[in-house]
């Protein structure tokens, strides 16, 4: 009788610890699997974003449909010193963003430039 109460209350730690272990293990190996797929880039013509895990996803923004670039810097953000530069495209709802970049550095000059290829691509248009 006493075997199968410790049995069981040895079963009940592995259930209790085992999450308590694994899942910050997975939480890290899934976070540099993430931020290490996650690209941003400028192209001609467009703005590209690729990401994922487990699933892959690939986005193309062409500069003929931006309509406002802008800056965004909460709380949390101001106090590790990053700022969100997000991307608005005409037909959509002005409170979601197209695009989100996560930009430690120097945000507005990267509104800027996109501000600049936007321009650009509308007069070639």
């Amino acid at each position: 009788m006493n075997i199968e109460i410790d049995r069981q209350k040895f079963l009940t730690y592995i259930k209790i610890f085992l999450p308590i272990y694994w899942i910050p293990k997975l939480g890290n190996w899934w976070h540099e699997k993430y931020m290490s797929r996650l690209v941003y880039r400028m192209d001609d013509d467009c703005i590209v974003r690729e990401h994922g895990v487990f699933f892959f996803s690939k986005k193309n923004v062409p500069f003929q449909g931006i309509r406002e670039a802008s800056v965004y810097r909460g709380p949390i953000l101001q106090l590790f010193g990053g700022s969100v530069v997000r991307v608005h495209t005409a037909g959509q709802n002005q409170g979601y963003a197209e695009i989100s970049f996560i930009c430690p550095s120097d945000p507005e000059a990267l509104v800027q430039e996109i501000t600049k290829r936007t321009t650009e691509a509308k007069r070639r248009a």
